[in-house]
């Protein structure tokens, strides 16, 4: 009997220890993601209007929070497809400014929009799975629109944003084609392999409370999204990443996918695959310089910046995107 007693204390302390460090795993994840992205006021992003883009404002009701965004066209684009832009964490629509205008100069029309909890979109970021369940409502607005509904659709994105988009294609196979540039291909390998979180239970926690925040949208993952889909897929990614591990995502979906999908592997671009080699060198130089400034002295970095030569686009590399999704 006093056997039974011991093992059942060990069990209850297990318990509560684990509900313990469930609670402070819940705190630590909300901490970092019931909150909003603004994008700071001291960077100057690409305009539309450099790229003399016509746009229209668009809302999307999302659970009674609006997401919103633009379309945007220029001169004579292709009326039969439409291209939807995905931004990544801790940026925004306007931070691809330079991809969307390019995408609209060379015939497209492209939807830019804000995730749920940033920018102009309502709402809290409340973690990962935010940028699929976003992209869902944006696909969805698509397809019901009596202008868009009848148009093929692709959806290009970045970092988180390209998460999104390798996933996407689970609830959407109708899609015509994707490209992700740098994806992470699910929760536990953003975790292990981004943000160095190593405690498997603690990994196991965070994916449990992305599916009682998002449910469907937090059970995904890239490579058996990627199976199950029979449209286009173009995925780009930089050896060098230092946001996203190379061999977990690109290198780990090309083994397992082969020619299923088209690869663009560089070298040389860190986080930034369609960027110029140049331009990544200019922009990690004044991420890495960032914490030696504070107050006025920070202000004043950034207005020493050029930020426009920090997104400069790899020509190449934007045609090959465009002449893939003209295929």
């Amino acid at each position: 009997m006093i056997i039974l007693y011991i093992i059942l204390g060990i069990i209850g302390l297990l318990i509560i220890i684990n509900v313990i460090i469930f609670l402070i795993v819940l705190k630590s994840h909300n901490k970092m993601f019931n909150t909003r992205f603004m994008p700071s006021p001291l960077i100057t992003y690409y305009d539309a209007k450099e790229y003399s883009l016509d746009s229209k404002k668009i809302e999307i009701n999302c659970d009674n929070e609006i997401i919103r965004g633009n379309i945007y066209t220029y001169g004579d684009y292709d009326k039969n497809k439409i291209v939807i832009f995905c931004h990544g964490m801790n940026a925004c629509k306007e931070a691809y400014m330079q991809e969307i205008g390019t995408l609209c100069q060379n015939g497209f029309m492209v939807i830019g929009y804000d995730h749920l909890g940033v920018n102009e979109s309502d709402g809290k970021l409340k973690g990962i799975s935010a940028s699929i369940k976003s992209l869902d409502y944006v696909i969805n607005y698509v397809k019901k629109d009596e202008e868009l509904k009848n148009k093929d659709i692709y959806v290009v994105g970045h970092s988180w944003g390209a998460y999104a988009t390798i996933n996407i294609v689970k609830f959407h196979k109708d899609i015509k084609g994707i490209v992700a540039l740098a994806p992470f291909v699910n929760i536990s390998s953003f975790l292990k392999h981004s943000m160095n979180m190593k405690n498997p239970l603690v990994i196991l926690m965070v994916n449990l409370i992305e599916f009682f925040k998002f449910g469907k949208y937090a059970d995904c993952d890239g490579l058996k999204s990627l199976k199950e889909y029979n449209g286009k897929v173009l995925l780009i990614q930089s050896t060098d990443d230092n946001i996203v591990n190379y061999n977990y995502a690109l290198r780990y979906l090309k083994d397992n996918l082969g020619d299923k999908c088209e690869y663009i592997i560089l070298n040389d671009r860190l986080h930034n695959p369609d960027y110029k080699a140049e331009a990544v060198k200019y922009l990690s130089e004044f991420v890495s310089n960032i914490n030696n400034y504070k107050g006025k002295e920070l202000e004043e970095y950034f207005k020493k910046q050029d930020f426009h030569k920090m997104g400069e686009l790899d020509d190449t590399i934007m045609k090959d995107i465009i002449n893939f999704i003209n295929k």
